[in-house]
């Protein structure tokens, strides 16, 4: 007798990151619409029906490709970072993995962008407090930021042939001196 909650059948011949690998490259060479779970489990190799292993639903799938790709283009975060420094660093993360994966920027709209982002932010969180700012206020502070980046690169905006970087800085240093003039 099995135990309850086993899985009856052959064992998955490929993973979940298999599975988001598999999806990320459709999106890429196919576009978006074209990400079905029966296109992704051609890419496979396997039945539509094999890939309820690790996701329930297109919806599913589609949600963990953020964090899939964010876990890609993730660096180190810096030690020593001050505030600004990390919020740079949160930006950078979401431009390079958004120019590299452009047909897949629409699903960085999402609000939620997995454990990568959310590791990340309170990385910066962290340092954006260290700096003397309340919590409250980093929060706004990287909330802001990481809806501008995302809005620039989801609308074109930033690419490597427009950097993000100048619109960063000035709208950075601006939400910096209010939030400083407001807390003293």
């Amino acid at each position: 007798m099995s135990s309850p909650g086993a899985r009856r059948g052959r064992p998955p011949t490929f993973g979940r990151r298999e599975l988001l690998d598999a999806a990320a490259a459709l999106i890429e060479r196919e576009g978006l619409d074209a990400c079905t779970l029966r296109a992704t489990a051609d890419q496979l190799g396997v039945t539509a029906m094999a890939l309820y292993r690790h996701v329930d639903s297109k919806d599913e799938l589609l949600a963990l490709i953020p964090d899939h790709l964010l876990a890609r283009h993730r660096r180190p975060d810096p030690v020593d970072a001050t505030g600004p420094e990390a919020l740079r660093h949160v930006a950078e993360l979401l431009v390079e993995t958004i120019d590299a994966n452009p047909a897949a920027a629409p699903l960085f709209a999402r609000p939620d962008l997995g454990l990568t982002m959310a590791d990340a932010a309170e990385w910066c969180l962290e340092r954006l407090t260290a700096d003397g700012l309340r919590r409250a206020d980093a929060g706004v502070l990287l909330q802001g930021t990481v809806a501008l980046v995302i809005g620039l690169t989801v609308t074109g905006g930033s690419t490597a042939a427009t950097p993000l970087a100048p619109i960063a800085d000035r709208t950075l240093g601006i939400w910096l001196t209010g939030i400083r003039h407001r807390a003293s």
